[in-house]
């Protein structure tokens, strides 16, 4: 290939080649400097190899080229502390972008899971419970899981049975994020 853009579908062309050759397969895709690239180049480096401090240095520069899964994985390993120390305030900004400004629902997810619990100060159930039903909307599955948990609970939201069976019926047809299903084992272990 002769651009990273002719790269259009990076995971499964990998997941196709071989393993071994993989690192130096992902680092000539990086070298075509662009934002798909980077990221990933960052998201091998995080998942596959956990070598934090490469993956966040290439995050970064996919972030600055606008990629939005960049951004969220940026947040995720401030947040947690993977490559760089611990910082859920600069964590919560990539994920705000990410979410907000980006459309990347598994931020959203995220920033909601800590909002919550207050992880960023006084838990905030209200604001927590808008960015499960945005990404439940957006087609996240645990979105559509929590946003039911609300409309069931009716603490914050009018409880609607309804609606929250809505919601679990839609998630059980609907596909886990691979972002989340690659996250969650390196979130485990910390």
């Amino acid at each position: 290939f002769d651009s990273a853009e002719n790269v259009l579908n990076i995971e499964q062309q990998f997941e196709a080649a071989n393993h071994e050759a993989a690192p130096a397969w992902f680092e000539r895709v990086a070298s075509f400097d662009s934002a798909l690239a980077k990221r990933e180049l960052g998201r091998f480096q995080l998942f596959e190899q956990q070598r934090f401090s490469s993956a966040i240095i290439n995050l970064e520069a996919a972030h600055e080229g606008n990629d939005p899964v960049a951004g969220y994985l940026l947040g995720v390993c401030h947040t947690h502390g993977l490559g760089t120390e611990t910082s859920p305030n600069r964590g919560r900004d990539f994920l705000q972008t990410a979410a907000n400004e980006r459309g990347v629902p598994e931020a959203g997810f995220d920033l909601g899971t800590l909002r919550e619990t207050g992880s960023f100060g006084v838990p905030n159930p209200d604001w927590a419970f808008l960015m499960f039903r945005k990404g439940a909307e957006a087609g996240h599955q645990q979105s559509m899981l929590r946003a039911a948990e609300y409309f069931e609970a009716g603490e914050v939201v009018a409880a609607d049975r309804v609606a929250a069976e809505a919601w679990r019926a839609k998630a059980q047809v609907t596909e886990p994020s691979k972002l989340t299903q690659k996250l969650q084992p390196l979130l485990n272990e910390r």
